[in-house]
């Protein structure tokens, strides 16, 4: 609650955006002002689907309507809402929510000389210029900044602006913090702690056990090197990734354990003991109690230890399988959030406006490339690759590894260029993956090779996702900028490997009997992993029942024209419509009840004459 009063005798209390906005109108702002105020506030509650009535008018509440808003989901450009950010803090500042510090620091006395000498390092000036307001707001001089200013600083941005990601404003602040004292030892400023809010990580291999992490490597080195004499042990050695996989499920498992407060588990045994067991689908489990993926491939982890490992008895082995036979098998078919992607390409227009993306993205590169290459590198690498995704829907391994010398051949005398993923990289170790990629974007992909790869100073004929110097990106680093592009000129939250459930989605609404050539596109050793996207299947028939009810509707509505028509086989020809003429009147009653005079009985004939 805030209670607002001017000198113009203006008193009322705020408590939601409704009343925000009537505040918003008694002030004696320009029209077109208020307008825009009050325009921002509504359209921030229509983007989030809220009644500003029931909405409360604070920063913290606003920040979080505004963080959960994306832009090209509204059709809106991103320089447009951060317009309507700023006219929501400017309507709080009316409201006395805000403190606005824009350029108070350099209006200060003791905040104004500092400030002006900062301007020196834009970068510095820019990354500081709020906190130098906070702190002329507080009084705080320069000499007495300290890691409580910073702290203070946080409070204060979370609580009295709308400004995005507080925590990583205020992390900034030490850093830039730093480079102005280097710049000015004179002042005497003090050194800052770098703040973190990085989450603690469970635990890491080194905090386990001695004795339990001994008995884990002996588990995984039986799974990377089974003994073929042992009847017992596997048939096939496990991938170095499964390997990776496998330690963390150890990792989770022994943290589960540990923070439900039971006994700390020494050996493997420990692990899949039925208390043990129970505490990590606690732990893992979602929150309606359900299974997930991933605890269904923890479940199965741990049974193979049981089994493998451990070898309990068969016994044992049957009385674990019914304690936990409703978590060990993942949901079958896609996942919700996949579903839920898929459906918004339903719009023709949304699909449209994401095969577009890579021309748009590798042109902005081009453009770039004169006045910043980092830059021009990182638009271009993002259409690139979407483009390939969209043309070759390839894992995100095989992605980031491609290599112009080893995966991509061009034809003889043309551009058109073939990607071949051998089989010994692929996931599957079964077959390899052949595609073949459009004339349009070999091309691209051959301008980028004779091109900008030089200009990065990287192999023409070597990895072709890299950084200035040559450095090849992370794998990581490229899904985010590839998430980063479709966010935001599309609107959605599209991962790299959901691309290739896209690929599925798209080829089977044209032929929705075809799952072997998507087998074949995505390279899965078995038509059971592509029938997944047979869950679809009932959205498709809904689809291709709606087509067949309209077209059903036009025929029997053809039928019946005929029918009138007496014509069952042939349409008639469209006759010309007939004019259109004003209706006659049999009578008017107005003329009927007038007296009749003499002068018309007289002029009007008898029926004998009208037949003459």
């Amino acid at each position: 609650m805030n209670q607002i009063s001017f000198d113009f005798t203006v008193s009322m209390t705020v408590h939601s955006v409704a009343d925000l906005m009537r505040l918003i109108e008694l002030t004696p702002l320009k029209p077109n002002e208020k307008r825009d105020l009050v325009s921002a506030l509504r359209r921030t509650c229509e983007m989030s689907a809220k009644d500003p009535a029931y909405v409360e008018a604070s920063p913290p509440v606003l920040r979080g309507l505004l963080e959960a808003i994306n832009p090209a989901a509204h059709g809106i450009t991103p320089k447009t809402f951060t317009n309507t950010r700023s006219l929501v803090s400017k309507a709080l500042v009316h409201g006395g929510f805000v403190d606005s510090v824009r350029g108070r620091a350099m209006r200060c006395l003791i905040w104004g000389e500092l400030a002006k000498r900062a301007q020196a390092d834009r970068k510095t000036a820019a990354g500081l210029v709020t906190f130098m307001g906070f702190c002329s707001l507080q009084n705080i001089e320069p000499s007495a900044v300290t890691d409580e200013t910073v702290q203070s600083y946080l409070g204060w941005l979370t609580n009295r602006t709308v400004l995005h990601d507080p925590q990583d404003l205020a992390r900034q602040v030490p850093t830039f913090w730093e480079r102005l004292r280097a710049h000015h030892p004179e002042e005497g400023l003090q050194a800052l702690q770098k703040v973190s809010f990085a989450k603690p990580r469970k635990s890491s291999w080194d905090d386990l056990p001695s004795e339990l992490r001994a008995d884990a490597e002996a588990y995984l080195k039986m799974r990377e090197d089974p003994d073929l004499e042992d009847a017992d042990a596997p048939l096939r050695p496990l991938a170095k990734s499964t390997l990776r996989q496998i330690r963390a499920y150890l990792r989770l498992s022994y943290a589960a354990v540990v923070d439900s407060g039971g006994t700390t588990p020494l050996c493997l045994a420990d692990l899949v003991k039925p208390e043990s067991l129970k505490a990590i689908i606690v732990a893992y489990r979602k929150s309606d109690g359900t299974t997930s993926a991933f605890l269904g491939s923890l479940v199965q982890c741990l049974m193979a230890v049981a089994e493998l490992h451990v070898k309990l008895a068969a016994a044992e082995i049957a009385v674990l399988k019914k304690k936990t036979k409703h978590f060990r098998h993942s949901p079958v078919g896609l996942t919700q959030k996949n579903k839920t992607l898929l459906r918004h390409f339903d719009d023709e227009t949304l699909c449209a406006k994401l095969f577009r993306l890579p021309d748009q993205l590798m042109r902005k590169g081009r453009e770039l490339m004169a006045r910043d290459l980092a830059k021009a590198a990182r638009q271009f690498q993002i259409g690139l690759a979407i483009g390939i995704l969209l043309n070759a829907p390839m894992r995100s391994q095989n992605l980031i590894a491609l290599d112009l010398g080893c995966h991509i051949k061009f034809d003889r005398g043309k551009a058109k260029a073939r990607i071949l993923i051998p089989a010994a990289e692929t996931k599957s170790k079964r077959m390899d993956l052949f595609f073949e990629l459009s004339e349009h974007l070999s091309e691209a992909l051959l301008w980028y090779q004779n091109n900008m790869l030089p200009a990065l100073q990287a192999n023409s004929h070597g990895q072709v996702f890299v950084q200035p110097g040559g450095d090849g990106r992370s794998q990581a680093n490229l899904a985010n900028l590839i998430k980063s592009a479709v966010r935001k000129e599309l609107g959605i939250h599209m991962t790299p490997h959901q691309f290739r459930h896209l690929a599925a989605k798209l080829y089977l609404d044209a032929h929705p009997e075809d799952f072997e050539t998507v087998r074949g596109v995505l390279g899965h050793s078995f038509t059971k992993t592509t029938m997944t996207y047979a869950g679809l299947g009932t959205e498709r028939s809904s689809r291709v029942y709606g087509k067949f009810i309209v077209d059903e509707s036009a025929k029997l509505g053809r039928r019946r024209q005929h029918a009138k028509t007496g014509s069952a086989k042939t349409v008639p020809a469209k006759a010309k419509p007939a004019k259109a003429t004003k209706p006659k009147l049999l009578y008017d009653k107005r003329e009927e009840a007038k007296p009749a005079t003499d002068e018309s009985a007289e002029a009007k004939p008898e029926k004998g004459e009208r037949d003459k």
